[in-house]
């Protein structure tokens, strides 16, 4: 059984431009499982046939926790390897993400949330793939993911061997899931990230934390310090602190995740070597221990303004 695990996020380490795609519906059945319920969606799809010549292996994408488009554009990876041997390339989008909404605007309402499973979403792909098959003369079928789309592939090839003949799963924390490892080992290797451009990154965060909890824990007046030195535009209250700390720790690690050597835009666009510029960054360098919080607010803010999503929070 050929599946590849990779520790690097190989399905996603390309800086080009991905080739021009072509955009397809493929009808779906909501409940693979329960043939009282005739309900179907279409699932999105996006095909890359430049490559392929009339008979070759089709590199198939799992698509994971978002709009499919945000995976072609940062998997080019795949379009490398897809232009060596020939390859159909299929991006699939997970249902209830994307346009692919089982229903419509009331696709999230809880009695319909029932159906957005990995089971029912592996489902999906093998009746794609299925449907493929039977309009171009496929070789091989080799599955391609990241992170949770990796995990996927994984899982696919396991669960339905008769559809992928091959799984590449980068990035894919399976053994995490599964309780083969520390599962806080993830954190250990974005310090490290940090740690390899400057001994003292971590150390800067580590000291906002400190002085997050040690402000916290003066009441009122502690509690408006972190709100002036964060620039929150609420009063930050006793109970949000925790909610803090963790958005400061996500939004390092977030920069960890996507840490490439080239600029890219796969959760917002960055400049090359990010977890670089934001150690180096000015004012998160030349903070003081009063001002740890501070110094640490001035890199989010870098970050996040280079996202959509504080135009959001906003």
């Amino acid at each position: 059984m050929f599946v590849v695990l990779l520790a690097v996020v190989l399905a996603e380490v390309h800086g080009g431009t991905p080739p021009p795609y072509k955009e397809y519906y493929m009808q779906q059945t909501v409940d693979h499982f329960n043939y009282q319920n005739q309900d179907v969606f279409g699932e999105r799809y996006l095909l890359v046939d430049q490559y392929f010549k009339g008979t070759g292996p089709l590199f198939f994408y799992t698509g994971n926790e978002g709009a499919i488009e945000g995976f072609y554009d940062n998997s080019g990876f795949v379009f490398e390897l897809a232009s060596d041997f020939n390859a159909l390339v299929v991006f699939a989008e997970h249902r209830y993400y994307g346009k692919s909404l089982p229903y419509g605007q009331s696709t999230f309402e809880p009695k319909n949330m029932g159906y957005l499973s990995v089971a029912q979403a592996l489902a999906d792909y093998s009746v794609l793939i299925a449907n493929l098959r039977s309009q171009y003369d496929i070789s091989r079928v080799i599955a391609f993911g990241g992170s949770y789309g990796g995990m996927l592939s994984a899982w696919f090839r396991f669960k339905y061997p008769n559809a992928v003949d091959g799984a590449l799963a980068a990035s894919a924390p399976i053994f995490i899931v599964d309780n083969l490892v520390d599962p806080t080992a993830f954190f250990g290797v974005v310090t490290q990230d940090y740690e390899s451009v400057d001994a003292r990154c971590p150390v800067y965060v580590r000291n906002a934390f400190s002085q997050i909890l040690s402000l916290a824990q003066q009441g009122a007046s502690g509690l408006q310090t972190i709100t002036k030195q964060f620039l929150l535009c609420d009063e930050l209250t006793a109970d949000k602190v925790n909610h803090l700390i963790g958005w400061v720790r996500n939004s390092f690690t977030s920069l960890a995740m996507v840490d490439y050597p080239y600029a890219a835009s796969f959760l917002a666009p960055l400049p090359a070597y990010p977890v670089n510029v934001s150690c180096n960054y000015p004012p998160f360098r030349a903070q003081s221990p009063e001002r740890s919080c501070a110094g640490c607010r001035s890199v989010l803010q870098w970050y996040w303004r280079h996202t959509e999503v504080l135009q959001h929070h906003r």
